[in-house]
């Protein structure tokens, strides 16, 4: 019966924690600091849905350095957190600038995503070393990310995650699950410098998964399209038996209720890579991820979480880098099957198909930018250019339309009659917030302070 099945999956889990937790010192090795950003409608009403944004806070959302739900900048502002009892979570509300609507029927989560993206990579790049998104109903093991993570260079452009590979004989399209993926500080870097060339605006089903605004969800393979533009593919995160790290389901439906259905999303082309992950062998010992705490009413598992958290929140971080030294992520891209797959492949894993023009080959958008390929891969000087049009009442020693090198600031205060105010984060986490903008590798960094012309009342 169900409780049965339940303590199965426990034991199972609790299996998984069988390497040696020594007693290594922790702090020997400064620990990758972690961004997770998680996009979410607003307002939220249902008390279900509010259950589980508080149970994802106190569990793995404590343990990540900055945690941030996107959130619609008018919803936001219409609809303030006190008006829903939810006064505790605006600290961690992000707005995003959507012209899209955010109504949950339409499902504009692309929009929200690559604006969001665009977002953290201005105001956050420099305060983690690698970037997540994460859905409201994920279960991250942060531990086990920042371990695994540990052991590759954040100053390289990794992208990680389950990796789906059914669109690829299709669209040419190799991307990672939404659910919960990794782009690493340069990956992020290099996006959002394409992000601020401008998104160009096209119907929902033109130009399928290529790198343009359109309305409707499939967030995924898009941001995977973008990043395919880049010649930034989609990495290996099976472990050493083939299983894997990321997990789309619950522990439970990985175990007992899969089927190998070759033509389904889930496993068309993974071929017998996929079948050996049937079972047992779905998931690795030292998972980063699970996913799909819910019902099929939306109404969340609110005790999952803090179950996990139980389960995979007391091994000592040490010993989980020392885990995945015995058996460390691969520095190289995705597995597949060559002998296996029906379709050819060239060197840069673009599908041999007819229908496959230049628009879709992997790192299209820089052959065509050559000017904006990353500086230092061209030997030429990173700059950056200050908008010509400050924040409303920000004004600053650097010259508007002024150009900055890379690692150069300039320092900006608020103007005459506007008041000084650290961003909610901020003062949520007591971190001063910095005061100026910076070049960093071609991307311009914002301030993340707020001018503010209504009387501020201090605490």
């Amino acid at each position: 019966d169900g409780g049965v099945r339940a303590w199965a999956v426990l034991l199972a889990l609790l299996s998984c924690l069988g390497t040696s937790w020594g007693s290594a010192n922790e702090n020997t090795k400064a620990k990758p600091r972690i961004y997770v950003g998680v996009p979410m409608n607003w307002p939220i009403e249902k008390e279900t849905t509010k259950i589980n944004l508080r149970s994802l806070i106190q569990s793995w959302g404590a343990k990540v350095d900055v945690l941030r739900f996107y959130v619609h900048e008018k919803q936001l502002a219409l609809h303030h957190p006190s008006a829903y009892g939810l006064e505790d979570i605006e600290p961690y509300l992000e707005p995003i600038p959507m012209q899209r609507s955010d109504r949950l029927v339409e499902r504009n989560i692309w929009e929200k995503m690559w604006r969001g993206w665009l977002n953290t990579a201005r105001k956050y790049l420099n305060d983690a070393d690698w970037f997540m998104k994460a859905d409201i109903d994920t279960f991250l093991v942060v531990d086990n990310v920042k371990a695994f993570v540990s052991h590759l260079d954040h100053r390289k452009p990794h992208y990680l995650g389950h990796t789906l590979l059914h669109e690829w004989d299709k669209f040419n399209l190799v991307f990672n699950s939404g659910v919960g993926y990794v782009l690493s500080w340069e990956t992020l870097r290099r996006y959002g410098i394409r992000l601020s060339q401008g998104m160009e605006q096209v119907d929902v089903q033109d130009k399928k998964y290529q790198c343009y605004d359109r309305g409707g969800p499939l967030e995924d393979p898009n941001t995977g399209g973008c990043l395919r533009e880049l010649g930034i593919l989609a990495g290996d995160t099976l472990d050493s038996q083939g299983r894997q790290r990321f997990n789309l389901f619950r522990p439970r439906d990985l175990l007992f209720n899969m089927k190998y259905i070759p033509e389904d999303w889930y496993w068309k082309n993974k071929m017998s890579i996929g079948v050996k992950q049937l079972g047992v062998g779905c998931c690795s010992a030292m998972p980063l991820a699970w996913h799909n705490f819910k019902s099929g009413k939306g109404v969340f598992d609110k005790n999952a979480f803090f179950e996990l958290d139980y389960v995979f929140g007391s091994q000592p971080y040490e010993a989980r880098v020392k885990a995945f030294a015995l058996d460390p992520p691969s520095d190289t891209l995705f597995q597949y099957r060559k002998d296996e797959i029906s379709f050819q492949v060239d060197g840069e894993l673009n599908a041999l198909l007819d229908k496959h023009g230049p628009d879709v080959k992997v790192g299209r958008w820089l052959r065509e930018h050559p000017d904006m390929k990353p500086c230092f891969e061209t030997g030429s000087d990173c700059t950056c250019t200050i908008p010509e049009d400050l924040p409303q009442g920000m004004e600053g020693d650097c010259v508007a339309g002024s150009v900055l090198s890379h690692g150069q600031q300039c320092t900006v205060s608020c103007a005459d009659g506007y008041s000084e105010e650290l961003s909610t984060y901020d003062v949520h986490r007591g971190i001063p917030g910095p005061k100026y903008f910076q070049c960093v590798g071609g991307m311009l960094t914002y301030p993340r302070l707020a001018c503010n012309r209504d009387c501020i009342i201090p605490n």
